[in-house]
Order: structure tokens, then sequence, then C-alpha cells
């Protein structure tokens, strides 16, 4: 089965009990879109492998993630991220390697502290709903 596995383009966990992805779901491939939203308990994602460059939708939100690892930053398939009403923090990149994003959503992160120069050039925006930055 986990041979299959490896083909798989669509995984959705949304609302599962888990605080961290197994890091066998990094081997995956073929997978384009990872749905997390609403795993209230989901503190940790590990770094994004090079073979992941088929990964173009990540939805987050919802989730007790604090901390976006640092692989999120190097241009990558990723087009599309849900971080809306998570527990994130910061992002990681400071400048330009989120421009490859077409939409971020970071709707009611009440814990971000800051944002990045580097979103404003994205097509779609929503940071609606956040405390003083």
């Amino acid at each position: 089965m986990q041979e299959n596995m490896k083909c798989l383009k669509e995984l959705n966990l949304n609302g599962a009990p888990i605080k961290e992805l197994p890091n066998i779901i990094w081997g995956w491939g073929a997978l384009e879109s990872l749905t997390l939203t609403n795993c209230t308990n989901l503190e940790k994602l590990h770094e994004l492998q090079s073979n992941m460059g088929r990964l173009c939708c990540l939805y987050l939100r919802g989730t007790a993630i604090k901390e976006l690892p640092s692989s999120i930053c190097h241009p990558t398939g990723l087009r599309y991220l849900n971080l809306a009403d998570s527990g994130i923090k910061d992002l990681p990149c400071s400048t330009g390697p989120l421009a490859y994003l077409h939409q971020l959503d970071l709707q009611s992160c009440k814990n971000l502290t800051s944002l990045p120069s580097s979103i404003y050039g994205l097509e779609s925006l929503n940071f609606s709903n956040l405390s003083d930055l």
C-alpha cells in the first residue's frame, strides 16, 4: 500500500487529531494538494523535501502551527497557502521568496507579529482581522 501512496495527488486530513505529519508523506512526489484544515493539534510542519515540487496547495487553516519550515521560502510549485485562523507567529521569509505564491490567506491570524514586504506583490492576499502588527 505504501508504494501506491506515492502516486497520491491529494490528501485531505481535515480535522484529524494529529500533532505532526508522518515523515513518509514528504516522500510522495506526486502530491499536489495537502489539506490539514482544522487539525487543531497540529503543531509542527516538517521541512518540504526537494521532491515535493508538485505540491501547489497547502491548507493549514485552523491549525496550531506557530512557525513554518524555512524550506517554504525556496521557490517551489506551491501557489496557494492558507494559514487563516492558525497559530502562526511569523512568516519565515523576509524578502522575495514568497513571491512565487499566488494566494496567501492570513485571515484572523491573531498571533502574527509582522508581515514581510515580499507578500505585497501577490495576486491575492487576505489579512483581514489581524491584530495590530
